[in-house]
């Protein structure tokens, strides 16, 4: 009987420990949203392979970039400017509102990046449709008409979240140390992962920060897309509402 228990308190022992270092890989994959991570499944959405989000995360959209129309199903929504199909971004829901916001706004810091990279790569391709629908300026800074619907993010949005990355930065920081004191019963099993989650996730946007910085340069003349020497600490990293964008229901379609 006595060896029964025993047995059956070893097996429970075992199934915890798989259960922290399972739980720490998927956070470690995933926290921020920088990078490309390991997808629970990929399903066909009208013949287009969608990846799904791992259990407890969530995917970035264009919308939580304060662009819906660009998202797919969208007025404004063409392959060129849709980053998430190359690099989906995913992001942790803890359950825990203030973690679940930061863990939110650093993939939309990423996502920033992301689609940052498309619009320039659009602008450099120059394809007659898309600067047609665009109201692209190749060859000028900034390189969209003040009528593009791409117009205010490229020269507000993007300096405003390229100047408080660094502030961003330092909120993940501090938040470590309350990991211990929010994170209590059941959800202590995931307070070590969450913790280096935040510290990755800081190191991987200093990096952000620094090619973010140099794209936006690329958008808004001279000196005010850079980063700032000293960016705030405490305020959070929040796309503005962007202007009214037109319907897109009058396309330019490619020859």
């Amino acid at each position: 009987m006595k060896s029964a228990v025993k047995s059956f308190i070893w097996l429970g022992v075992f199934a915890l420990l798989a259960v922290l270092v399972l739980d720490g890989c998927s956070l470690r994959k995933s926290i921020g949203g920088g990078a490309m991570v390991q997808a629970s499944a990929t399903v066909e959405v009208n013949g287009t392979p969608v990846v799904l989000p791992p259990k407890g995360q969530k995917a970035l959209t264009m919308a939580d970039l304060g662009m819906p129309l660009f998202d797919k199903g969208g007025s404004l929504y063409v392959p060129d400017l849709y980053p998430f199909d190359e690099t989906p971004v995913f992001y942790i829901e803890c359950g825990i509102e203030k973690y679940d916001q930061l863990f939110k706004s650093a993939a939309v810091i990423n996502g920033t990046l992301l689609f940052t990279k498309k619009m320039l790569k659009a602008v450099a391709d120059a394809k007659p449709e898309i600067v047609a629908n665009f109201a692209i300026k190749p060859g000028q800074i900034p390189p969209f008409d003040a009528a593009s619907p791409l117009y205010d993010y490229a020269t507000k949005t993007v300096p405003q979240v390229t100047a408080n990355v660094s502030g961003f930065v330092g909120q993940l920081m501090g938040l470590v140390q309350s990991v211990p004191m929010d994170f209590l019963g059941p959800n202590a099993l995931k307070a070590p992962s969450v913790a280096r989650g935040l510290k990755e996730t800081a190191i991987n946007l200093q990096g952000v920060a620094v090619e973010l910085g140099a794209l936006a340069s690329k958008l808004v003349p001279g000196d005010s897309a850079q980063t700032p020497p000293s960016a705030p600490v405490n305020p959070p990293v929040v796309l503005p509402e962007t202007q009214p964008q037109p319907s897109g229901s009058e396309l330019v379609q490619p020859q």
